[in-house]
């Protein structure tokens, strides 16, 4: 019933670096994250654009 333990031991150097790119990674989306306003986006809207034959072929 006992696994075996096939992985390396962490060492405490390798887990502070570790924690402290989560912590970074953590940051960076925390900084992106505005309040967004609803009279401003910065996403681009998306149109259903129709072809006229008789104006495109003026």
């Amino acid at each position: 019933m006992e696994q075996a333990n096939t992985q390396a031991p962490m060492s405490q150097e390798q887990l502070m670096m570790l924690t402290e790119m989560v912590q970074q990674l953590f940051r960076e989306r925390n900084r992106e994250q505005e309040p967004e306003d609803p009279h401003v986006t910065t996403r681009i809207p998306v149109t259903d654009l129709t072809s006229y034959p008789a104006l495109t072929e003026a």
